[in-house]
């Protein structure tokens, strides 16, 4: 069953309730590019995103901002602990609203092809994190902790009796165009 457009009208005047909340008890003053950049990551979760792509949608969605703006307003958000930052494997940072109450890790396995995502909630596994990062004089506290493989559609184009994967679904995929080196040998 699918809900209703008041059910859906009702969640998001929830959600953006919630938002002003957060960013009021963070101490920081509301202003339309930090609401923006915080609907705008809402709307995307669980996926994070890259400062163009929110500034890309903030303009999609009506809401005025410079691309300088939306970065400031996207470190002051980070620096206030509202949002989490991650590395992609090309270096790229991404963002995504950091969930109420997250004290520990976040811990995700990102496909290097389609950057699928998977966020990985195993405790032991989290904790043997921390345990030997300490060991190496490392700290993970409140941190984001991405881990770059490949998904079994992308990966499924490696193996020789493979027929061609299915095109991913990802947006972010169809818009890279991978080098292709020739084979010397």
């Amino acid at each position: 069953m699918r809900p209703s457009a008041a059910d859906l009208s009702q969640r998001h005047a929830m959600g953006a309730d919630s938002l002003l909340q957060r960013l009021r008890v963070a101490g920081i003053r509301l202003s339309v590019a930090r609401i923006g950049v915080m609907q705008v990551l809402q709307a995307a979760e669980p996926q994070p995103l890259g400062v163009e792509d929110v500034y890309r949608r903030m303009g999609q969605r009506g809401t005025r901002a410079s691309l300088g703006t939306v970065y400031r307003a996207m470190n002051e958000l980070e620096a206030h602990g509202l949002l989490l930052r991650e590395w992609s494997h090309h270096r790229k940072a991404l963002y995504r609203i950091k969930p109420a109450g997250f004290d520990g890790h976040l811990l995700r396995l990102v496909c290097r092809d389609c950057e699928r995502s998977v966020a990985v909630t195993d405790a032991a596994l989290l904790a043997e994190l921390e345990r030997q990062a300490r060991a190496q004089g490392l700290a993970l506290a409140g941190s984001a902790v991405t881990i770059a493989c490949e998904c079994q559609r992308c990966g499924a184009a490696g193996d020789e009796d493979a027929r061609a994967p299915a095109p991913c679904p990802c947006p972010l995929a169809r818009r890279r165009a991978w080098p292709v080196a020739a084979n010397s040998g």
